[in-house]
């Protein structure tokens, strides 16, 4: 999970997630949560059949654990656009573990991707209220926010995200929203700021790629898309196919090919 909050790069971690879940499997091939690790793993490197699969053993094996549930809908499921089975796992992880304010902040992710953003911003000022200090709610809620017209109250969400996690990715969310609102001097500062620190730590190409987008560069922005893809160092770009920032890509051919490319595994 460390390069999904920005605090490393997917290459150094993702070898070693998948060492230690296919250890745990050597010791006890019975445990659920020793196969959910490793379907998360599977996600991670886009072997999505081997991702389902895992997933299913786990739910199999432990029914109760809520972890299944919930990355099985917000990852593999969702991933593949299967918005009818994803929602309903996710709201069973948020039954199974009711205070878990990731599962419900995961449960508003996948109600965003399916464009039921009503759903998604109920869903994270509620989480908020019962913990105002939980990080990856606030960008969520941006996102949400943003994608409802609302970008002006989004980069309050996205700031408010900043000062709890350095996570590089949200001031790219910033830029987003500012050159969304005209603001595109201070959308330019914020990607050179963050093309300059890519040089002394990790930064998506994803980062990248929506500022371009909302700059109205779209060529650049699948160049980026194109580079997370062929070296399999995001996160951001396995859900490339539901991802509603990415939607004004959508039609243009190149995309569509990068799309069906990650979702088969073939990207080279």
């Amino acid at each position: 999970m460390i390069p999904v909050y920005g605090a490393g790069a997917p290459r150094d971690y993702y070898p070693r997630a998948k060492a230690a879940a296919e250890k745990a499997l050597q010791l006890d091939d019975s445990l659920g949560e020793a196969h959910t690790s490793l379907a998360n793993v599977h996600f991670r490197y886009l072997e999505l059949p081997k991702s389902a699969r895992e997933f299913e053993r786990s739910i199999e094996l432990n029914s109760n654990y809520p972890t299944a549930h919930q990355w099985c809908g917000r990852l593999t499921l969702l991933t593949l656009g299967e918005f009818d089975r994803a929602i309903p796992e996710v709201k069973r992880a948020v039954e199974l573990d009711p205070v878990s304010p990731i599962g419900h902040t995961d449960l508003a992710t996948v109600y965003m991707a399916a464009k039921r953003y009503d759903e998604a911003l109920a869903q994270l000022r509620s989480i908020l209220q019962l913990d105002p200090d939980f990080y990856w709610a606030h960008p969520q809620l941006g996102l949400a926010l943003e994608l409802k017209g609302a970008p002006g109250e989004a980069v309050a969400e996205y700031q408010r995200a900043s000062e709890l996690n350095d996570d590089p990715r949200v001031l790219a969310f910033v830029a987003h929203a500012k050159a969304s609102m005209g603001r595109e001097t201070e959308a330019r500062e914020i990607l050179a700021q963050l093309t300059t620190g890519a040089k002394t730590r990790y930064v998506s190409g994803y980062s990248l790629a929506v500022i371009y987008l909302a700059l109205g560069e779209k060529d650049q922005a699948l160049d980026w898309l194109e580079k997370d893809a062929r070296e399999q160092t995001g996160f951001e770009i396995n859900f490339i196919k539901v991802d509603p920032y990415l939607d004004p890509l959508r039609g243009d051919s190149c995309f569509e090919a990068l799309v069906s490319s990650v979702l088969s595994g073939s990207v080279k």
